[in-house]
């Protein structure tokens, strides 16, 4: 039963509805991450996050993927487990706690829905609106707060909270059109003679790597500075080789680290 209308007392830091607004995808900025854990569908996990506000997962559908054989590992080390956005990788809940595994995992079967209670819910990011939906703040739908008689239960969906964890920076992308900057390629010692484009590095994104037009040693690149986990990198759009005038385009998976090795990136 959904309590429409309903203000819940704390710990529940309450949401606005404007959080779940029309986005650029859905109700979020971006699609689900590219590889979730616990093989759960990937569409479905979009579907349910991000174009959904009332529908779930079947009942029972967590019991059918692999959580349950890493639950049983994180009994036996006597480890909570955390679960983070689906979309974002934020840290949404952590669980059992003040509980054993045992309670959690009787709880959730259950219901159908992996259940969480007050104190395992990360508060700075999820949000419960009036009426019980429980959202995170970027706009992913996770669920229904539906208390009984122990207090609030929040019985989640287990594919919008399967991410791999994220730091804000990393979430956050350059904008679209956001200008291009450009850097030469250059050594500090003799050997090879230029380096192969990396793979996106930035969590859930696909491993795609750019053509055999890889910078060779003085080459020049136009692309957008990012950021992960602590590292510079360069997404290139445009590369002219050394003794060119010409400047091509890269093709998507055309990243380059701005250390590695004798090789480094230059401000031009």
């Amino acid at each position: 039963m959904v309590f429409w209308g309903r203000e819940y007392d704390g710990p529940v830091v309450m949401g606005s509805k404007t959080i779940m607004k029309k986005k650029a995808h859905g109700t979020s900025e971006r699609p689900v991450q590219q590889d979730l854990k616990w093989g759960v569908n990937r569409k479905k996990a979009d579907k349910i996050c991000n174009f959904n506000r009332h529908y779930a997962e079947p009942s029972g559908y967590f019991l059918r993927t692999k959580w349950i054989s890493d639950m049983k590992n994180r009994e036996e080390l006597d480890a909570p487990m955390e679960y983070f956005d689906s979309v974002t990788g934020k840290l949404l809940f952590t669980a059992p706690k003040n509980r054993s595994f045992m309670e959690f995992l009787r709880e959730s079967k259950a219901h159908g829905w992996p259940s969480f209670r007050d104190d395992e819910v990360n508060w700075d990011v999820v949000r419960v609106l009036p009426g019980g939906e429980t959202v995170s703040i970027d706009g992913t739908h996770l669920g229904h707060n539906l208390p009984d008689r122990s207090g609030n239960r929040y019985c989640i969906n287990l594919v919008c909270i399967a991410g791999f964890a994220t730091t804000e920076a990393e979430f956050q992308e350059s904008e679209p059109g956001s200008s291009l900057e450009t850097y030469k390629l250059e050594k500090r010692s003799p050997g090879c003679t230029g380096m192969f484009w990396r793979a996106d590095p930035r969590p859930g994104k696909v491993a795609k790597v750019g053509n055999d037009n890889w910078p060779r040693d003085g080459a020049s690149l136009k692309g957008i500075v990012h950021t992960v986990k602590g590292n510079k990198w360069l997404e290139c759009k445009e590369i002219q080789q050394q003794g060119s005038e010409a400047w091509e385009k890269c093709d998507d998976g055309s990243w380059m680290p701005f250390e590695y090795n004798q090789y480094y990136l230059s401000r031009q």
